[in-house]
């Protein structure tokens, strides 16, 4: 099963939206990415991973599907790229793994280096935003499975990450 990383504060900032929203009340901007995460997950054959910085490792965030997706926050002392590595050296295969971000030079580079692929975060929320209108849209026929997506878009070649920066 793949599985991805999503670097949360860095995909907010992502999205001209959740970026303002984050100013007025970051509860709520992290509770929106881990929803729209949970709606995109919810009958695909993905888990995902939502790593915050701060609070000690405590969440405050109650959207979990259990086997599908989680939320962690760093411990105190560790940031969220710290963590993030953290799950891929635990992990036993890291090239299972897809972690969005926008660092490309950090922890891009460090993932990568893994074995893991790497997404810039524009492009995994045209992703799943994508996912959301076609199935709203009612063209499930046209849907391509998520895990045949990922494959394809990643096998390979680091080059393809910089194609949609564009």
């Amino acid at each position: 099963m793949q599985k991805i990383i999503v670097d949360g504060y860095n995909v907010i900032h992502a999205d001209e939206r959740l970026k303002r929203l984050i100013r007025q009340d970051l509860f709520e901007a992290r509770r929106k990415l881990v929803e729209r995460l949970a709606g995109y997950l919810e009958r695909k054959n993905l888990q995902a991973t939502v790593v915050f910085d701060g609070r000690g490792g405590l969440t405050d965030v109650d959207i979990e599907i259990p086997g599908k997706l989680q939320v962690l926050f760093s411990a105190s002392g560790q940031t969220a790229d710290d963590l993030i590595i953290e799950i891929l050296e635990t992990s036993s295969n890291a090239r299972e793994y897809i972690v969005a971000t926008s660092d490309m030079a950090d922890i891009g580079r460090t993932a990568r280096a893994m074995g893991a692929q790497v997404v810039e975060s524009r492009a995994f929320l045209a992703r799943i935003d994508q996912k959301k209108r076609q199935i709203e849209g009612n063209a499930p026929d046209e849907i391509v499975e998520d895990v045949d997506y990922w494959l394809e878009r990643f096998r390979g070649s680091d080059d393809l990450n910089h194609e949609e920066e564009k």
